[in-house]
């Protein structure tokens, strides 16, 4: 018996080239139900002449109103398309990622894999799921099944659930729920990853590249990171030889896992040239005044809501103005925005009034993101959420001013830093 057909939804406005060109979304004032749906709903979109237009999932809870997974009216929203999706997904991390060298990578990116609202980072044998809505929550057993079906490393599949969720942070859809944290190998270095309590799934996967950019930077330098949560940029400018690095978070937790990590490749974190401070980036870069050859700025979200994107440029800019007044002449400052509200260009620009703000004559030398397995549809902006910018600091100017914090800029998530005057010897390995 065929199933019943999907309630059709009417576009009210005239989005039609937006939906073929491939935008995922459709926010509550483009569309319009004949009744009300419940969450979860696979829904038809119609054009103004009854036509199909594509096929999603409504989320009434959500400004996302609709969800679109597909454009072909003769494709079901079910188990196959999930399974297909994730083999598409797989055979391009395969192409594009060196997994000798790498066990650790985003498998699904949500809307750029063609499962909006669904995220899968792999960590070893371990599959972390994470929603970014309940509304495709009826899909998770299907993308659970297809992961472990594709990626032959993975033994469990878990969720991970949203900030805020109530219930156990993980739980098993195949396979055990890890009882510690896994251990994983990028680019010749080892990390724990504490998926239950690390921030999104457990580690900054979309900034495997730019470690390795920091890491071939660090050799001779003096290196300040800044909110370095579990230590990836402070690893990778350990490894590359950097002679002194201050590593700077708010979250204790987090400075206790970097310490391991340091460890755990064999760098001895009670060394007097691998500082950890606990404490207010602000504050921190307001009361310091050590200078150093390399900056890393990795600050947490500023832009969670459109409305939020004035106040955050604002403050990726006073942030921005304190972290190069302690860059040395002819040193450099590597800052980051992960909102999708700050584009790269928003983000220059702020670095460009920080620059003046701080008196320091700057160039941009380089501009990045998230590496390819975190792709990119071109008609959806929304999803290059990551910049990633390196700002050279020219010799000569002015002395450096370190402009004065302004009340409520204190960027209290986990990301961290380091300091240091005079060179000496990059950190040793331990015995």
């Amino acid at each position: 018996m065929p199933a019943p057909p999907n309630p059709r939804v009417a576009l009210v406005k005239p989005l039609e080239e937006r939906i073929r060109s491939g935008h995922p979304w459709l926010f509550d004032e483009a569309v319009a139900a004949a009744q009300p749906l419940p969450a979860g709903t696979v829904v038809d979109i119609l054009g103004p002449s009854g036509a199909f237009l594509a096929r999603g999932v409504w989320d009434p809870a959500s400004p996302i109103r609709v969800r679109l997974f597909t454009r072909q009216p003769a494709e079901a929203l079910d188990d196959k398309l999930v399974a297909r999706r994730v083999a598409e997904a797989w055979a391009l991390r395969r192409e594009r990622v060196d997994l000798v060298a790498v066990d650790a990578f985003r498998l699904i990116h949500g809307e750029a894999d063609g499962l909006p609202g669904v995220v899968c980072d792999v960590y070893g044998e371990v599959a972390v799921v994470q929603l970014d809505t309940q509304a495709v929550a009826a899909l998770v057993p299907a993308v659970a099944k297809a992961v472990r079906d594709t990626v032959a490393a993975v033994r469990s599949v878990v969720q991970k659930a949203r900030r805020g969720e109530d219930g156990p942070a993980l739980t098993a859809l195949l396979g055990a729920v890890p009882k510690r944290p896994v251990t994983i190998t990028e680019n010749g270095l080892r990390f724990r990853v504490d998926i239950a309590g690390g921030q999104k799934t457990g580690f900054f996967l979309d900034q495997r590249d730019n470690r390795a950019r920091v890491r071939s930077l660090a050799r001779g330098r003096r290196v300040l990171d800044l909110f370095a949560y579990t230590g990836g940029f402070t690893v990778a400018a350990a490894a590359g030889g950097a002679t002194r690095i201050t590593s700077v978070d708010a979250a204790g937790p987090a400075l206790t896992m970097l310490a391991s990590n340091l460890m755990l490749n064999d760098f001895d974190p009670t060394s007097r040239d691998l500082r950890t401070i606990t404490g207010d980036v602000f504050r921190f870069l307001s009361s310091h005044t050590s200078g150093y050859e390399l900056v890393v700025c990795d600050p947490p979200s500023m832009a969670s809501a459109r409305a939020a994107k004035r106040g955050a440029i604002a403050a990726y800019e006073r942030l921005n103005a304190m972290a190069l007044a302690r860059v040395v002449p002819g040193g450099r400052l590597l800052t980051a925005s992960c909102s999708s509200r700050v584009s790269t260009s928003d983000l220059a620009a702020a670095v460009e009034r920080a620059a003046r703000a701080a008196r320091r004559p700057v160039r941009i030398a380089r501009r990045a993101g998230a590496p390819p397995d975190h792709p990119v549809i071109p008609a959806f902006p929304e999803g290059r959420y990551l910049s990633w910018l390196e700002v050279v600091v020219d010799p000569g100017g002015v002395p450096a001013r370190t402009p004065a914090p302004k009340r409520g800029t204190g960027a209290k998530g986990g990301k961290g830093g380091r300091s240091g005057k005079a060179a000496s010897p990059a950190p040793r390995r331990r015995p």
